[in-house]
């Protein structure tokens, strides 16, 4: 984590080469809960204008390059742009913004992705019912 903390200039500079438009860092980095075998979790969301399989090739590069920046095999990314609402929410609700060229496209997608998620939630609440409890 201190190693993360210590190059957020280096990884924004991976970001925006990218064509990443804000990322939060989330999960065990940010619960406290950092162990010697933990990843790091990072959650990023490219420019619309990207298909998904050049966002996914970006996926892969930053991967690479966080891995050697970082001295870390273990790095996930995830792709806001086409993450389930309920990911979304989590990140949203318990990750920390570690870059953001566009604070108001940042502001509009979290608005828009707990609007998703709760119009999802009911039926999140239906299934786990009925799936922890039979009902």
């Amino acid at each position: 984590m201190k190693k993360l903390e210590k190059n957020l200039d280096k990884i924004g500079k991976i970001f925006l080469e990218k064509s990443v438009i804000f990322a939060y860092l989330f999960g065990s980095c940010v619960e406290g809960k950092v162990g010697k075998i933990s990843d790091i979790d990072i959650a990023v969301y490219f420019d619309d204008k990207l298909t998904s399989s050049v966002m996914f090739d970006k996926k892969l590069k930053i991967m690479a390059e966080l891995s050697s920046l970082l001295d870390k095999d273990e790095i996930d990314i995830v792709i806001l742009n086409d993450a389930y609402p309920l990911i979304e929410h989590r990140i949203i609700k318990n990750g920390k913004v570690i870059f953001s060229i566009d604070e108001s496209r940042r502001i509009d997608y979290e608005v828009k992705a707990v609007m998703r998620y709760l119009d999802f939630k009911p039926y999140i609440e239906k299934y786990t019912k009925e799936t922890l409890y039979g009902r």
